[in-house]
């Protein structure tokens, strides 16, 4: 439902400018990203509206990393509902997830996933 969307909203806007709408990641040309709710229907609607449109048919989630960018405050707003229970510091379920959102590098970033994993074991987590 999302890529149909996508694909009609595109399009209108190819009509509306008298041009059609690139993007630069497939066509060397046009729109370089965009910023998406952090919803996995609308995401996976877009990456296969690019799939879509794309000469090569390249992966929905190549086609993610190649130009989305996403809202911090839904990342948070996830966190504060998944973990409604715990007082946000530093050391609690709460902060360590919210560091992912600082990791410089992918190690750091796998190590905070490992600490999580290690520390938060009895932890239910309302997905």
């Amino acid at each position: 439902m999302y890529e149909l969307a996508f694909f009609y909203f595109f399009k209108l806007c190819s009509e509306r400018a008298g041009k059609p709408v690139k993007w630069h990641h497939l066509h060397s040309e046009g729109w370089y990203s965009t910023t998406l709710d952090m919803c996995s229907k609308q995401i996976g609607g877009f990456g296969s509206y690019l799939s879509s449109i794309n000469p090569q048919h390249r992966d929905w989630r190549w086609q993610l990393r190649s130009c989305t960018r996403f809202y911090k405050v839904h990342f948070i707003r996830s966190i504060n509902n998944a973990v409604s229970n715990s007082k946000y510091t530093k050391d609690s379920p709460r902060g360590r997830i919210r560091a992912l959102l600082n990791a410089k590098t992918p190690e750091e970033y796998h190590h905070l996933c490992e600490l999580l994993m290690v520390k938060e074991e009895d932890l239910r987590i309302r997905a």
